[in-house]
């Protein structure tokens, strides 16, 4: 009886790292698929679920991403919601919102801003997130927990498609209350943008106060 509860002592943390490692090479194998497609474009929907998995917001957007060569980010994007745009040139991060019609500028490092790139949620795991991966419907779901309670996303649920593995549909939980669901509607790839998308156009919002946060 006892070799039987010793090899099952050993076997756990066995698979337990197994499944691990499959959940970082789906992450991996998924991010360098999408970095072979840069520069490209997606078209997502945005539901934002209280914790009783009430919907209180919804919204739907473009996000344009592509590499940065010229500085030490990895990457630079817009992300353009009805309600909410954010820009980011690799160096500085632009964030407008309708409702109270100002313009935060930031250091995309700063603490606090969260960046809903697929390619940066999916490398969370390199930030001490652990993954662990499971089948569903039509592909895999991969997750990766938080153990540092000090980051703002506690959790993320990337839904990978077998047949491309490529994001169907992201989950990210923060501060254990509620969660954001986005799901890609459209996906583009090697799609040319000009190099002045990735930053704020501020004269096309002539009220908006800028609030510059550096």
């Amino acid at each position: 009886m006892r070799s039987i509860f010793l090899s099952i002592f050993l076997v756990v943390p066995f698979f337990a790292m197994a499944n691990e490692k499959k959940a970082v090479d789906l992450l991996d194998k998924a991010v360098a698929k999408m970095q072979a497609d840069y520069p490209l474009q997606m078209t997502f929907s945005m539901s934002i679920y209280d914790s009783d998995t009430t919907l209180r917001f919804f919204d739907v957007g473009t996000l344009r991403v592509d590499k940065n060569s010229s500085h030490g980010f990895a990457e630079r994007y817009v992300l353009l919601l009805n309600s909410m745009k954010i820009w980011c040139d690799g160096t500085t991060l632009w964030s407008y919102m309708e409702q109270t019609d100002e313009i935060y500028k930031m250091s995309p490092e700063d603490e606090g801003v969260q960046n809903f790139s697929p390619v940066y949620l999916m490398q969370l795991y390199k930030q001490g997130y652990k993954c662990s991966v499971e089948d569903y419907a039509d592909g895999k779901a991969v997750t990766l927990l938080c153990e540092n309670s000090d980051m703002g996303i506690d959790k993320v649920v990337v839904y990978l498609l077998d047949e491309w593995v490529l994001p169907e549909k992201i989950k990210i939980y923060m501060n254990g209350d509620g969660y954001t669901e986005l799901v890609i509607q459209d996906y583009n790839p090697y799609v040319t943008f000009d190099d002045s998308i990735y930053r704020c156009p501020v004269e096309d919002f002539p009220n908006a106060e800028v609030v510059d946060m550096n």
